[in-house]
């Protein structure tokens, strides 16, 4: 409500419309599995639960090859 970022971003040649989960009010219905740009991150930061590890090339891989 007071944060001021965007609402949400769209991949045209998908029609795939990506929204913030931070946009929801109850976050518990989702599950945090997916980790993405991992080659950017700083050395020290790491996640307490085990996730999917993708580099920028692997998810820009995924919504490409559909």
């Amino acid at each position: 409500k007071r944060c001021g970022s965007h609402l949400y971003y769209r991949l045209k040649e998908l029609n795939l419309h990506i929204i913030p989960v931070g946009l929801f009010e109850d976050d518990s219905q989702f599950t945090f599995n997916k980790e993405v740009f991992i080659e950017e991150r700083p050395h020290y930061y790491h996640f307490a639960n085990d996730t999917v590890e993708m580099t920028g090339d692997d998810l820009i891989a995924e919504f490409t090859n559909q």
